[in-house]
């Protein structure tokens, strides 16, 4: 049996059609601009992780990492009108990304100590 790692960061089986127990994530039924990111959502990151350089969560526990991703606070799935608004969007380091998408948003929620 194969496995591979889903985007959540949890270990899935590998097989057709997978659905990761943890996020849901796995289905092949839609691609990334059909989820909503398109060139107008990598440019709108691109500027924002520039005016934004560092993660918003590690700033907030006072540490001082690089953000590589932005994040939806509500998802585009949820409200999908607020997919490039500005004030939707954290900038993240892909350890705290992953760790929202696993379900431990505690540890990246401001003013909340990292366990």
């Amino acid at each position: 049996m194969r496995y591979k790692l889903c985007r959540c960061g949890a270990v899935v089986e590998d097989h057709k059609g997978f659905v990761c127990a943890d996020c849901g994530a796995g289905k092949k039924a839609q691609n990334t601009t059909q989820r909503g990111y398109d060139g107008e959502w990598n440019r709108l990151s691109q500027r924002l992780r520039a005016e934004r350089p560092l993660c918003e969560a590690c700033l907030v526990h006072k540490m001082v990492k690089p953000s590589t991703e932005v994040h939806h606070k509500l998802s585009i799935e949820t409200a999908p009108h607020l997919r490039l608004e500005p004030n939707n969007l954290m900038c993240l380091c892909n350890d705290c990304h992953k760790a929202i998408h696993a379900g431990r948003s505690a540890d990246v929620t401001p003013g909340v100590d990292r366990k």
